[in-house]
């Protein structure tokens, strides 16, 4: 008899030495330092849309509540939305991972990668803020990363900072 994984297909908790930038030498110690205090939570979701609220619930239980937190988890719902409407990973079997960096600070990282595709940009005829553009707004930091071959990865960066008792 196995033991069922659950709805998640892969996870690993690794400290995340690979993401720090190289630097000029006397730049280096610090960064591996920072990196060395930050924590990389690495979960593998099977690309349907009711792993999308599994992701949301997987972000939500590493981070502190803080103001940014709803923020960083609106924007994870949205790159694990993409990845199932837009991808690759909509095809039989796909999978997007969703990595979450964080950092004694307070910093957070988040990441989703899909299975690559076409990356179609369209323009909308109304006024109001689509998907990458609310991520945008949120996010202090935000990027897409990668190419239609080996799979594309959305990532934001926010500040969370705890919030004060009474606030």
């Amino acid at each position: 008899m196995t033991s069922d994984p659950g709805p998640f297909l892969q996870s690993d908790r690794l400290p995340d030495l690979a993401l720090a930038p190289r630097s000029p030498a006397g730049r280096d110690a610090k960064i591996r330092r920072a990196a060395a205090r930050s924590v990389r939570h690495v979960r593998t979701f099977a690309a349907t849309f009711d792993q999308v609220g599994q992701a949301r619930r997987f972000l939500a239980q590493l981070i502190p509540d803080s103001d940014q937190a709803t923020d960083a988890v609106t924007c994870l719902s949205e790159f694990a939305t993409n990845a199932c409407l837009h991808s690759a990973s909509a095809r039989p079997g796909g999978t997007f991972t969703v990595r979450v960096v964080t950092g004694n600070s307070g910093d957070l990282r988040i990441e989703v990668s899909d299975q690559g595709g076409p990356w179609n940009v369209t323009e909308h005829e109304d006024a109001r803020p689509h998907g990458l553009a609310i991520v945008a707004a949120l996010a202090s930091g935000t990027g897409i990363t990668g190419s239609q071959a080996t799979g594309w990865t959305a990532w934001a960066t926010f500040s969370c900072r705890r919030r004060s008792p009474g606030q």
